[in-house]
Protein backbone atom coordinates (compact mmCIF):
# COMPACT_ATOMS: atom_id res chain seq x y z
CA UNK A 1 0.00 0.00 0.00
CA UNK A 2 1.44 3.23 -1.19
CA UNK A 3 0.52 5.61 1.66
CA UNK A 4 2.82 8.51 -0.13
CA UNK A 5 0.89 10.18 -3.05
CA UNK A 6 3.67 10.89 -5.38
CA UNK A 7 3.31 13.44 -7.98
CA UNK A 8 5.70 13.98 -11.23
CA UNK A 9 6.08 17.14 -13.64
CA UNK A 10 4.67 17.09 -16.63
CA UNK A 11 5.57 19.42 -19.62
CA UNK A 12 2.63 19.65 -21.98
CA UNK A 13 0.29 22.15 -23.25
CA UNK A 14 -3.36 23.19 -22.06
CA UNK A 15 -6.64 22.96 -23.99
CA UNK A 16 -6.40 26.39 -25.13
CA UNK A 17 -2.79 25.70 -26.51
CA UNK A 18 -0.52 27.17 -23.78
CA UNK A 19 2.57 25.46 -23.20
CA UNK A 20 2.45 24.29 -19.07
CA UNK A 21 4.32 22.26 -16.23
CA UNK A 22 1.49 20.61 -14.62
CA UNK A 23 2.21 18.55 -11.16
CA UNK A 24 0.29 15.06 -12.09
CA UNK A 25 0.09 11.64 -10.21
CA UNK A 26 2.77 9.62 -10.83
CA UNK A 27 0.59 7.20 -12.36
CA UNK A 28 -0.36 9.62 -15.17
CA UNK A 29 -0.12 7.84 -18.94
CA UNK A 30 2.35 9.26 -20.99
CA UNK A 31 0.59 11.58 -23.75
CA UNK A 32 1.69 12.21 -27.46
CA UNK A 33 4.46 15.46 -27.37
CA UNK A 34 4.03 15.38 -23.67
CA UNK A 35 7.49 15.24 -21.29
CA UNK A 36 8.11 14.18 -17.41
CA UNK A 37 10.54 16.89 -16.44
CA UNK A 38 12.56 17.08 -12.94
CA UNK A 39 11.79 20.18 -10.26
CA UNK A 40 15.04 21.47 -10.94
CA UNK A 41 14.18 21.99 -14.59
CA UNK A 42 10.94 23.71 -13.21
CA UNK A 43 12.70 25.83 -11.01
CA UNK A 44 15.71 27.07 -13.65
CA UNK A 45 12.84 27.89 -16.24
CA UNK A 46 11.05 29.81 -13.47
CA UNK A 47 14.43 31.69 -12.44
CA UNK A 48 15.54 32.68 -15.42
CA UNK A 49 11.74 33.82 -16.41
CA UNK A 50 10.70 31.56 -18.82
CA UNK A 51 7.67 30.02 -16.55
CA UNK A 52 5.41 31.74 -14.14
CA UNK A 53 3.80 29.96 -11.40
CA UNK A 54 0.25 30.33 -11.22
CA UNK A 55 -0.36 27.57 -8.34
CA UNK A 56 -3.80 28.21 -6.66
CA UNK A 57 -4.45 31.10 -9.28
CA UNK A 58 -5.95 28.73 -12.02
CA UNK A 59 -8.76 26.05 -11.78
CA UNK A 60 -6.60 23.00 -11.46
CA UNK A 61 -5.88 21.06 -8.03
CA UNK A 62 -1.96 20.71 -7.90
CA UNK A 63 1.03 23.08 -8.69
CA UNK A 64 1.02 24.40 -12.12
CA UNK A 65 3.60 26.66 -14.32
CA UNK A 66 2.56 28.84 -17.51
CA UNK A 67 5.22 29.83 -19.96
CA UNK A 68 5.61 33.10 -20.78
CA UNK A 69 5.17 34.94 -23.94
Amino acid sequence: MDLVRRKKLLLTTSSCGDVIIAEVDARHPEEKNAYFVSEDFVQVNVKNGQFTDMTGKLDYEGRIWVMND
